[in-house]
């Protein structure tokens, strides 16, 4: 017993010196120790380098040090007001019992009724994906269901466990809500069966449109479930999120943009309809889950012709541009520190998608052609029977995206000639390079302001205080 108590004595004398050597280190009355904190904590920041536990420490040392003089000074103009809004959310991030990402804990999340409601798999789905699914689609939409699926495969994310990039995607609207299901595939047999092993992710995603009177909402309110499959593929659970769902999905449901060579014309024309109506949902309420305006300026306004801006705008001009039937036309929720910045630089520089019309400059004249000649006759459907024999993946493996693969299928089945085929290589190689170098000088950019931001610099007073400026 005697032991136990000396030992408890030494735990309580070792945590009490650390608590006290942790204060007289922070020194919180030493104006210029402060500024290089503040200095060292943006750049953590700017390089992506803090967890949790870091934006846990910054707003304690904002809390311990608001009766020095030099914070008071700067609590007074407002300097820190982005900085502690910031922390207030990235603090949730990875959480241990955040692992959505949200503001809220998983459970709060989860068991709120009128949340669960909408987040439980349908019936035929309850057990995983079934050998028989496309019969009992089939049953369940001659009873009024409404269901449409499209199989894929992605060009940007690998999903865990079995890294596989295939994709099963259905969606059904109902005048309360939309739902998208997708399952993570390990791969099909000719009988349209998932392979064995296929223990892996069902992302599902609600998108509620009418409140619980009926009457339809100003912006509709978007929820989020992922679940883990066991070792059959079957018995879904709730699986722990990876990464925050805001991070891939700050607008809701992601226009599917696939490997071309993956889909038939008919399921190209399905994903382009369904690529409207994720476009079409305009602002979205993140139930409480998400504060949109945490996470700093908007990504990307500094690209001239290609700035993000243009489309990713907080829908400041969507009135004026909702005339058009061009889902980029759309206004969109802008982009920002939170946004995955893997997903923005392989949109803009891997797969020019970013922005939609990257691909209609005039000096791609080539690579267009060669789009348009693969849906003449049956093209599209031959070369989805190509990938379907595994040659679309075996190029996958030499070529960075789908888009250099898909050419080369295009000329493989008689559509274009080799004189075609490689001028518009050529001109997906030289846009590539024009739009790494566009991505590096926004990042840059952004980085400025990001920190001008978090600092209130716009603000003269901060701008003094920070930068050691002020007045004797």
């Amino acid at each position: 017993m005697n032991l136990i108590k000396t030992l408890l004595l030494c735990f309580i004398a070792v945590t009490f010196s650390k608590e006290v050597m942790a204060r007289t280190k922070i020194n919180c009355d030493s104006a210029d120790a402060q500024r290089i904190y503040l200095e060292n904590i943006i750049q953590k920041i700017i390089a992506r380098d803090l967890n949790y536990t870091g934006h846990d420490q910054i707003l304690s040392r904002i809390k311990r040090c608001d009766s020095a003089e030099f914070y008071k000074k700067l609590n007074q103009n407002q300097c820190l007001t982005n900085l502690k809004k910031f922390s207030e959310s990235m603090r949730y991030e990875q959480r241990p019992g955040h692992a959505y990402g949200f503001l809220i804990s998983d459970e709060e999340y989860f068991s709120d009724p009128d949340r669960a409601k909408y987040l439980e798999l349908p019936k035929i789905f309850k057990n995983g994906l079934p050998d028989n699914w496309r019969a009992l689609v089939e049953k369940e939409n001659r009873n009024g269901a409404n269901w449409e699926f499209v199989r894929f495969r992605s060009r940007l994310v690998q999903n865990m466990p079995n890294v596989s990039y295939d994709r099963l995607t259905f969606m059904r609207q109902t005048e309360t809500y939309d739902q998208w299901i997708q399952f993570t595939l390990q791969g099909f047999d000719v009988m349209e069966r998932q392979l064995p092993g296929a223990f892996a992710y069902i992302d599902l995603i609600t998108m509620v449109k009418k409140d619980k009177n009926g009457q339809k909402l100003k912006v509709p309110k978007i929820l989020f479930k992922e679940f883990q499959r066991d070792i059959k593929g079957e018995q879904p659970v709730l699986k722990k999120a990876s990464v925050s769902c805001y991070s891939c999905h700050p607008n809701g449901p992601r226009p599917i943009r696939p490997d071309p060579s993956s889909v038939d014309s008919q399921e190209m024309e399905t994903l382009e309809r369904w690529n409207k109506i994720m476009s079409s949902y305009g602002g979205i309420d993140f139930d409480g889950a998400i504060d949109v305006k945490a996470h700093g300026p908007a990504y990307g306004k500094n690209g001239g012709q290609f700035s993000c801006t243009k489309c990713h705008n907080g829908f400041e001009s969507a009135n004026q541009q909702t005339n058009s039937d061009s889902w980029h036309f759309w206004g969109r929720e802008v982009l920002n520190y939170r946004t995955n910045p893997t997903h923005i630089k392989a949109r803009m520089v891997e797969m020019l998608e970013m922005p939609t019309y990257v691909n209609e400059l005039p000096f791609m004249k080539t690579y267009l052609s060669a789009l348009e000649a693969a849906k003449k006759d049956d093209i599209q459907d031959r070369i989805k029977s190509r990938s379907l024999t595994g040659v679309s993946y075996q190029l996958q493996e030499a070529f960075s995206t789908g888009i250099e693969s898909y050419l080369y299928n295009i000329k493989e089945e008689g559509a274009i000639t080799d004189q075609i085929f490689h001028q518009a290589m050529f001109e997906v190689k030289d846009m590539k390079s024009i739009m790494k170098r566009v991505h590096h000088e926004m990042d840059k950019a952004y980085n400025r302001e990001l920190r001008s931001w978090l600092l209130g610099l716009s603000n003269a007073n901060c701008l003094n205080l920070i930068e050691n400026q002020a007045k004797e």
